[in-house]
């Protein structure tokens, strides 16, 4: 025991290799640990609280529940996101899935929200996290929209779909856009070639590029047309640091390789995508 408290004070020691020693240990011993962390959790000590929550996330032992849905109410937000993704690691426990879509409605911090969500998906919460997402689509908090675009895609959840129109309709920053657009084109939903078109022809060539990148992953005929149009198009779509400069023609003849049912690789895919 007197090696597991030492280890617990190692955890805020200012020599790096000896923090990093001290949290391997106190996951390697596990059982002998819990207890000890577990009343750390309880002290006045800030941050050992939130390196001390921190080890027992990787325990996934279903006796520090209790600790981690107390510690969603706690007013300092590391411990809530602590507790959060303490909470994600376990499947089928009484209370787990409530105290998480909790969090994912009511919490201040966008990034604790966002683990709550995806927690409930790991636990096969799948129509309590997309409920939420749904939820999540009128937020202010362009994260939290992107978390609900994507994951309701990904779901092949097609309530998202009348939303995505209504945003598309609005003055969405280049980034949203490019969720829905691509949410739109996965969805393959027979509403989403009218809602997709008329950005083909938007004046930003960003725009344009990630329209012509939805319409290959839609599928339909009709893009065809559009795409040709694109396919010429020397102006700059976007350039990164992990990526080429890329052109809305070349987004336009990827787009047009898919639709003849030419494989895709990561080159293909959306840049937000890729890394």
């Amino acid at each position: 025991m007197a090696d597991i408290q030492q280890f617990i004070q190692d955890l805020l020691s200012s020599d790096n290799n000896r923090r990093t020693a001290a949290y391997k240990e106190l996951v390697a011993a596990k059982d002998a640990a819990l207890e000890p962390l577990l009343a750390v959790l309880g002290g006045q000590n800030a941050a050992l609280r939130v390196e001390a929550a921190h080890v027992l996330t990787q325990f996934a032992d279903p006796r520090a529940i209790p600790t981690f849905i107390n510690l969603t109410k706690d007013s300092d937000k590391q411990m809530r996101y602590w507790a959060t993704v303490g909470l994600g690691m376990f499947k089928g426990q009484a209370g787990v899935a409530e105290a998480l879509a909790q969090v994912a409605r009511q919490d201040s911090e966008v990034s604790t929200r966002r683990f709550a969500v995806q927690g409930l998906d790991r636990m096969g919460e799948h129509a309590m996290a997309n409920d939420i997402r749904l939820e999540m689509l009128g937020s202010q908090d362009e994260q939290l929209a992107r978390e609900a675009i994507s994951g309701l895609a990904k779901a092949g959840d097609t309530r998202v779909v009348e939303p995505l129109i209504s945003l598309l309709n609005g003055k969405p920053s280049n980034l949203l856009l490019a969720f829905a657009l691509d949410a739109l084109g996965k969805l393959r939903h027979p509403r989403a070639f009218e809602a997709i078109a008329p950005h083909v022809q938007a004046s930003a060539p960003y725009r344009r590029a990630v329209a012509a990148q939805a319409l290959g992953e839609l599928g339909d005929a009709r893009a065809v047309e559009l795409l040709n149009q694109l396919k010429h198009d020397s102006a700059t779509a976007w350039e990164e640091d992990r990526g080429p400069k890329r052109s809305v023609g070349d987004i336009a003849n990827e787009a047009l390789k898919k639709l003849g049912g030419a494989p895709a690789g990561d080159k293909d895919r959306p840049w937000w995508k890729v890394w």
